[in-house]
């Protein structure tokens, strides 16, 4: 806008000269726009190699757990920097380029005021405009062409943008043939729940040369119960997907009471189904809320009674906040039966027509999956009923069962009925199972007290559970025993979770890294080119007061032409042709200069934040596992931080540090000048650059104070995303969809509130800034205009000691809407150094520590005392005393939550106990190497 609006006033006082001036533009706009186009081409490419990372590293950053215990944490490494490997190549280009774009407009920039000044010496020599016109349509010219130069350092970040918004809008644009959004669709008032799968033919989109169901075919008739049975990949779990509609048949019809479910209303066929999967998920919020999201409206009444109705109530109540304990992420903070038990129970308070089981009792121990199975038994009544089935002994009482092989239904019946077939896969599956029962059966004799038979029993163990004697007899006869406590909860106040995130935010708090902190992780490559870098960045901060030395120059001659020509004298061109050349060399030098130092510049932010993306990734691999247990870790956060603060530190170490030696230069360079050319008064500009200094740090603390904030509030939207997009079946199964896209809403109103307030605030320091380098040429004309009055000076040097300031303002102005951006490089460095230079307990990368010894596989704990650092109030192991022999076949069982899951975890030393020993051929796990 700036720009056009120049254009306009140059015409009205020379149009002519204006004229010539932009023959220079479709140039500098054919080549702008160009550049462009290379450039989001390759940015396009770079945020791909990147977004392919970034999936790696939210995948192992969810699967931390089976990475530690494989001791895989180098080879994950490498695969992620095999993943940023590729933006190497195009990250090159990408700089080249731009470095071309900007050196190309800002050489043309010079050439252009080389031909306003040489062009407009000649009007002026021949009477037809005077120096006051031209010094107008020059100044019109340039601040606009500094307008334009100015956001050219912009184009890349706006490349980047469109980039990046080429992608979203495609997401935001794509047609789903599946579409929750959509109101169409009818409903099916008092149905009875019939379901039919008639002649389906299906395979995955991802897997289109598998198919998984071939002519698939049955009916599940209503209120009545059906379970599926076959091998593994057989499509039993495909067959609930198709129904809840994740999935459209690719062939055939599935049918509701006759109607094909594609005409339903989507989110009307959802609420009629209870879904309670394999691998349950809940969410980061309370249990109450967990089960609450089964449905809306729901009262507390509903979920206590859902709760015991699926053995939840009992162990929810012993938690240190009862129903308003945090489940943690992916319900982290439960055992495998509990969090199995919470999506029962959120199953259960939806009420559904529709039952689906995907082997909804595999999590839990023999006690609990006994009353579970009776709830369920009864949960199934007046219900059409579908259960997966590996555990075949929990079906044998359904109404029907089908036996799936190939992508069909090869046979169908109750239990007897296909027992009865000799050659049946059922009857296959049914004795494969039990043979392997018989062998455990012999291999192991396990006293364990009776199992109750109903929850009334379960409540009144619960008053003072025993302690279980496991006995194991080894292949050599010994006898193994080992006293597994029942682990008790003490009730807290419900203040303790609150207490731990400010714990956890204040451990957060961290001061910003210093320019030399960041500098320090160079390596000798990336100086090389910082060093290259910045002797461009020096040569470009001095052509501004060579500018304005040529500039008083040039208008000095131009007040000689337009005399000469009032005198009627020959107009003499030599001293304008001689400034005009020089501009020309000028500008052709500044070309070279910025090429030099955007080129390598750019190669070393590239190299030096790839290095730091790595070096991050194998520091998060290398924290304990209570690290990723803390609240503030989640996967969202933490791939949101990898991704964000490696780039964020390139703002620090990459143009901004050119910046900033250009603008030293300059203001040095420009200071020389104005005190060559008159001290008294340069002492007058020196004397008001304070203020623009102030207004510019002032702005500097308004941006570094608001930064960490507005950062930690935008992790908390990138966990909303993340969370929901992971867990993205269960939240359609639930309906969910709506309520988390006004989570991610909400979560991101906090920042923009935040970042508007800012706005504001560094938008006044900015005025005032400005509004003081106005008031500095004030002064400098003031007191400029005394001294020509005196005879002190002339024009010229007035002239040129207020171009040194100007045109020095103006690259300071250009700095401090940087400042933001370094602001929050210093912020994300320090978390980064932090991560990278802070040694866990439990380090996965120290050479400490025993290795190579002959491992036998003798494991023993020996009055073991342990506490889930994220809930030091509950204690797991209470004097745990165990011992397997080399050889030997332990098992452990108990109630769900007792410790048995905790017992692995400290044998794989993802945590160390609080007292006692875990040790290895009589050995400390602790004095050993972790890997």
């Amino acid at each position: 806008k700036q720009w056009y609006q120049r254009r306009v006033r140059a015409f009205i006082y020379s149009w002519k000269l204006s004229l010539v001036i932009m023959s220079v533009a479709p140039l500098m706009g054919g080549t702008s726009a160009i550049f462009a186009k290379i450039l989001a081409d390759f940015t396009a490419k770079e945020q791909t190699a990147y977004a392919a990372a970034g999936a790696v590293a939210e995948e192992v950053i969810g699967g931390i757990r089976t990475v530690v215990a494989f001791g895989g944490e180098n080879n994950e490494v490498n695969r992620y920097k095999s993943k940023l490997d590729k933006t190497v190549e195009t990250g090159r280009k990408n700089q080249l380029y731009y470095a071309l774009s900007l050196a190309t407009t800002y050489g043309l920039m010079y050439l252009m005021y080389a031909l306003a000044f040489w062009y407009g010496a000649k009007l002026t020599g021949d009477g037809e405009i005077g120096p006051a016109d031209v010094l107008i349509a020059f100044f019109n010219v340039m601040i606009g062409a500094w307008g334009l130069g100015f956001a050219a350092p912009q184009w890349k970040i706006m490349t980047v943008g469109r980039g990046a918004a080429c992608k979203v809008f495609a997401t935001i644009d794509r047609e789903s043939e599946i579409n929750h959004e959509e109101e169409k669709g009818e409903t099916i008032p008092g149905f009875d729940g019939r379901i039919e799968f008639k002649n389906c033919h299906f395979h995955y989109p991802t897997r289109p040369d598998v198919t998984i169901m071939k002519d698939f075919s049955l009916i599940l008739e209503p209120g009545k119960t059906h379970a599926l049975v076959g091998p593994s990949g057989c499509g039993k779990s495909t067959a609930v997907a198709i129904l809840e509609r994740f999935y459209n048949v690719l062939g055939g019809e599935v049918l509701l009471d006759g109607v094909d479910i594609k005409t339903l209303s989507l989110s009307w066929l959802r609420e009629q189904i209870g879904l309670v999967g394999q691998e349950p998920v809940l969410f980061s919020t309370t249990v109450e809320e967990n089960i609450r999201y089964g449905r809306d409206g729901v009262t507390k009444d509903d979920i206590v009674e859902a709760a015991k109705k699926a053995f939840a109530h009992d162990f929810i109540t012993q938690l240190p906040q009862g129903y308003d304990t945090l489940c943690g992420e992916r319900g982290s903070q439960m055992s495998g039966g509990q969090k199995q038990r919470i999506a029962i129970a959120r199953a259960l308070v939806r009420d559904p027509k529709i039952l689906l089981l995907d082997e909804a009792t595999s999590a839990l121990d023999n006690k609990s999956e006994k009353i579970v199975q009776q709830a369920l038994d009864k949960a199934r009544e007046g219900r059409t009923t579908l259960i997966i089935a590996h555990r075949l002994s929990t079906i044998r009482d359904v109404d029907r069962i089908f036996a799936i092989s190939d992508g069909g239904v090869v046979e169908q019946g109750t239990h007897d009925e296909l027992m009865e077939k000799q050659d049946g896969l059922y009857r296959s599956l049914v004795m494969y199972q039990q043979a392997v029962q018989d062998a455990d059966d012999e291999a192991m004799a396990v006293d364990i007290p009776k199992l109750p038979s109903s929850i009334a029993e379960i409540k009144n163990a619960d008053n003072g559970l025993p302690e279980i004697e496991l006995v194991r007899r080894s292949s050599s006869g010994s006898m193994i025993k080992a006293n597994v406590s029942r682990y008790s909860l003490d009730k807290k106040n419900k203040s303790d979770d609150s207490k731990k995130k400010e714990e956890e935010e204040k451990e957060e708090e961290i001061e910003p890294a210093t320019f030399m902190d960041i500098i320090r992780e160079c390596n000798k490559t990336e100086f090389g080119l910082m060093g290259l870098g910045s002797f461009g960045a020096a040569i470009n901060g001095v052509t501004m007061p060579i500018f304005a030395y040529l500039f008083a120059g040039v208008l000095d001659d131009l007040i000689m032409l337009a005399i000469n020509h009032d005198l009627g004298l020959e107009p003499d061109f030599s001293n304008t042709d001689k400034w005009a050349i020089f501009f020309a060399i000028l500008g052709v030098g500044t070309g070279l200069a910025y090429f030099i130092q955007v080129y390598c510049i750019g190669l070393m932010s590239e190299s030096f934040t790839r290095r730091l993306r790595i070096r991050s990734f194998k520091a998060l691999l290398r924290q304990n596992l209570e690290y990723f247990d803390r609240t503030a870790n989640s996967i969202g956060a933490l791939t949101t931080r990898l991704a964000t603060e490696a780039n964020s530190v390139k703002d620090a170490t990459g143009t901004r540090v050119a910046t900033l030696i250009q603008v030293v230069v300059g203001m040095l360079a420009g200071v020389i000048i104005a005190f060559i050319s008159n001290w008294k008064l340069a002492f007058v500009c020196m004397a008001c650059i304070p203020f623009i200094v102030v207004g510019g740090i002032i702005q500097m603390w308004q941006v570094t104070g608001t930064t960490k904030g507005v950062a930690k509030l935008y992790e908390a939207s990138g966990k909303t995303a993340a969370e929901s997009i992971e867990n993205i079946r269960t939240v359609a199964s639930l309906g969910l969809e709506k309520l988390f896209y006004q989570q991610y809403c909400k979560a991101l109103k906090q920042p923009r509130k935040s970042s508007t307030r800012k706005a504001h605030i560094v938008g006044l320091c900015m005025g005032l800034s400005e509004a003081f380098t106005y008031f500095t040429f004030a002064a400098v004309f003031a007191y400029g205009a005394e001294l020509i009055k005196k005879e002190e000076t002339g024009f010229e040097e007035v002239m040129k000691v207020f171009s040194a300031i100007i045109f020095s303002a103006m690259i300071v102005g250009e700095a401090m809407s940087y400042l933001g951006d370094y602001s929050k490089a210093t912020v994300s460095a320090a978390k980064i150094f932090k991560l990278i230079y802070t040694a866990p307990q439990i380090d996965a990368y120290s050479n400490e520590g025993l290795k190579e010894f002959d491992v036998q596989g003798n494991l023993s704990f020996s009055d073991v005392v342990f506490s889930y650092p994220t809930r030091m109030d509950q204690t797991v192991l209470k004097g745990l005393t165990l011992k397997a022999e080399r050889g030997q076949t332990v098992a452990l069982v108990g109630q769900s939550g007792c410790g048995k899951s905790t017992t692995i975890q400290l044998t794989e030393r993802f945590y160390d106990c609080a007292t006692g020993n875990v040790c290895l051929d009589d050995r400390a796990v602790v004095s050993t190497q972790s890997t």
